[in-house]
């Protein structure tokens, strides 16, 4: 039965992929699925790939699942700045609990490559 449910996940994850008013987010995973900002600058949020000049590359992002899917915050911050479609209770439990307790990693081509895992 959840073999059945999945695959029809799947199946309409794929059509909605391929429709034409699709249009991909600015993740590398292509899996982005929202971007918070505001015009405050000292609490400025931007996706990865269009930081400010001068903007640390450093800074510490905490993955968690966000709302049954995953979230990219930074350190300290109760909002994701960037969220991904990708269905936390799809992960195999050691994901699901990792997830769960939040994983901090130091750099934004790590968080890209943790999504691409999830997304594999």
């Amino acid at each position: 039965m959840q073999i059945l449910a999945c695959a029809a996940v799947l199946a309409a994850a794929l059509l909605i992929v391929q429709s034409p008013g699709w249009k991909r987010g600015s993740a590398s995973s292509g899996t982005s699925i929202s971007h918070y900002s505001n015009s405050n600058a000292s609490s400025r949020q931007e996706s990865a790939g269009t930081l400010p000049a001068g903007a640390p590359k450093n800074d510490s992002y905490v993955i968690r699942e966000y709302k049954g899917h995953i979230g990219v915050f930074r350190k300290g911050e109760e909002k994701p700045f960037q969220e991904y479609e990708t269905e936390v209770e799809l992960l195999p439990e050691p994901d699901r609990k990792a997830l769960k307790a939040g994983i901090v990693v130091h750099s934004m081509e790590e968080v890209e490559k943790r999504i691409e895992d999830y997304d594999a």
